[in-house]
């Protein structure tokens, strides 16, 4: 679960990485999280949560939620010690309300679960003895590949109980068990029919926005903007005010203080802007804006020249 949040809260990016963090933060060994099937259920969570940027809640809700029917043919066990003592399949399934049991066949060095049973869901199968629990495997068949074989093999290390025999004491080092799962039919989804349908809806997505470039570039050779020689005469007949040197509206420009007061126009001998308000002058042939008037260089001139 901590390791799911990891990944979901995104300070791990993968799911090695989230197993690896939390199994030396647990513990001093390592061994935080040791059996096959939760650390597999981090792998599935790792490969849902692309699926769930990608997709909507109702696409969620059909593709994920909905029942994915798969028929399960039967479950071959190789490389094993039991020839004396069969284990006894118990399998279990979200679509099933209780436990179904089955007996193994001896078939030479191999031993043959004869199913043809439906499973949906989280699925757990239970190898017993006289002695208890031999070894279990839980998974969840939407994450499978059916696009080659429909048989799925099962290595030593990824089952319950076999994976610590290191030693191979009660299990052979290449024990291992084969899945015969096939979808029940074609409406059936699995993760890589998602992950095909996110990949298509993505392209779709990408063509749509190339369709709307084309588009947006085919209507500007249509309309393409004026030349400075095509602007309109409404254009060239407007007035620029020289001293906030925006386009006059009306009359009287009116984006500027400085507009608003109407008098005498002159040029300012400071700036070189027109003064459209009362202008300051100390010999009638020099004007100036009031705050160009009381400007230092002007004042050091006017004091040499006019005192």
């Amino acid at each position: 679960m901590i390791a799911c949040c990891l990944l979901q809260m995104g300070i791990c990016k993968t799911a090695v990485h989230a197993l690896q963090h939390f199994d030396w933060r647990r513990t001093s060994d390592g061994k935080g999280v040791t059996l096959p099937s939760q650390r597999r259920y981090v792998h599935y969570w790792e490969k849902l949560l692309p699926c769930k940027q990608s997709l909507t809640e109702p696409e969620i809700e059909s593709l994920f939620f909905s029942k994915n029917l798969y028929q399960m043919i039967n479950i071959t066990m190789k490389n094993h010690d039991f020839a004396q003592n069969i284990p006894t399949l118990h399998i279990s399934s979200e679509i099933t309300s209780k436990e179904t049991t089955f007996t193994g066949e001896l078939r030479g060095d191999i031993i043959i679960y004869h199913l043809k049973i439906e499973i949906s869901g989280d699925t757990i199968l239970r190898f017993t003895t006289d002695l208890g629990v031999l070894f279990s495997y839980t998974f969840n068949p939407f994450f499978l590949d059916y696009s080659g074989d429909m048989v799925h093999h099962i290595l030593k290390s990824e089952l319950d109980g076999p994976h610590k025999d290191m030693r191979h004491k009660k299990f052979p080092a290449n024990f291992s068990i084969d899945l015969a799962i096939v979808p029940s039919d074609t409406k059936t989804n699995n993760y890589w029919k998602v992950l095909q349908i996110i990949e298509n809806k993505e392209s779709d997505s990408v063509t749509k926005e190339e369709l709307t470039v084309i588009e947006e570039a085919s209507s500007e050779e249509e309309n393409p903007p004026l030349e400075e020689d095509e602007k309109s005469e409404d254009d060239e007949n407007q007035e620029i005010c020289p001293n906030c040197q925006k386009t006059k509206k009306g009359p009287d420009c009116t984006e500027c203080d400085s507009a608003k007061v109407t008098g005498t126009e002159h040029i300012c001998a400071k700036c070189n802007l027109v003064i459209l308000g009362e202008a300051r002058t100390v010999d009638q042939i020099s004007f100036f804006h009031e705050k160009c008037y009381r400007c230092k260089s002007v004042s050091l001139y006017i004091m040499l020249n006019f005192t």
